[in-house]
């Protein structure tokens, strides 16, 4: 990861995960990018043009001052290299086209915040930017530490071999020298073979992976319990974990986890990696060519 993206809006939230964000630059050696969106009014018609085009003007020499003065702020605590960007438009979109045509690896934001010009880091927006961004985003709370994570906890459905959707990952915990925990959820009140087939793939997957990536330290199990997001605040408290990787699959189990990948997105109290789901792991009952061998 070369280039991480930190939107702000000046709120203590969306400063917090610009924080985090340096963080996770200096430890990666990766370029920040800090951007701020503002959505300039037009639609007040009691007003001539000539006073809206004076108003924007003013607040985007405000944004930039400000912009500005956090990059400065931030240069001097972090060893790491800030770019600042002011956009104008509609957030999720002109945040996300910036992404792409600077290549960016890796999105961090604040779970919440209001700021002074824009709600872009509350709610429905930044939902939409983890359902829709085609790179890693990190959601990440304002009463998290501001530490690398040691352990990670990836839940999913599938036995992910795709390199694409786990590089990401694999990196961020090669980085930190993280333990990985992968888990399938079981609830206990469904009908238990898919905790009997499971439990047969276990050890093959997790032979596959250590096998690949041999330097980070995975763990396969399943996690039971009645309500995803319950269980798997539960294991998080009792297992130390520092991050939850999640992916938004369309189909199969997961398509619950859709709306369970915001629910625990917004009301984490640690930092979750989003990872963009890759169409060829959306297709129900795919084979998986290592696990799958006998």
């Amino acid at each position: 990861m070369n280039k991480i993206l930190a939107p702000v809006d000046f709120s203590a939230t969306s400063l917090h995960a610009a924080n985090y964000a340096c963080v996770l630059a200096q430890n990666l050696n990766a370029a920040l990018y800090l951007v701020h969106v503002l959505e300039l009014g037009h639609e007040n018609l009691y007003q001539p043009f000539t006073l809206h085009e004076k108003y924007n003007n003013l607040m985007i020499d405000e944004r930039k001052e400000e912009l500005q003065n956090l990059q400065t702020e931030l240069q001097g605590q972090y060893n790491i290299k800030i770019k600042t960007q002011l956009l104008t438009g509609s957030v999720t979109e002109a945040m996300l086209k910036f992404s792409r045509t600077n290549e960016i690896d890796l999105l961090v934001m604040g779970s919440s915040g209001m700021g002074k010009a824009t709600r872009f880091l509350m709610g429905s927006v930044a939902e939409h930017t983890i359902r829709v961004s085609s790179i890693p985003v990190i959601t990440v709370p304002a009463q998290s530490k501001l530490q690398v994570p040691g352990v990670i906890l990836f839940a999913t459905s599938h036995y992910e071999e795709n390199e694409k959707l786990l590089n990401p990952l694999v990196s961020l915990a090669r980085t930190f020298n993280a333990g990985v925990r992968i888990i399938f959820f079981h609830d206990i009140d469904s009908d238990n073979t898919f905790y009997i087939d499971n439990a047969k793939k276990q050890e093959k997957y997790r032979s596959y992976l250590n096998s690949k990536y041999n330097d980070v330290d995975f763990q396969v199990e399943i996690l039971e319990g009645k309500n995803f997001v319950d269980t798997i605040e539960a294991y998080e408290k009792e297992k130390g974990v520092d991050m939850v990787a999640l992916v938004p699959y369309a189909k199969s189990f997961f398509e619950k986890l859709r709306s369970t990948t915001s629910k625990i997105a917004f009301h984490s109290s640690i930092p979750v990696l989003v990872l963009p789901s890759i169409e060829e792991n959306k297709k129900e009952d795919q084979p998986i060519s290592n696990v799958n061998k006998t």
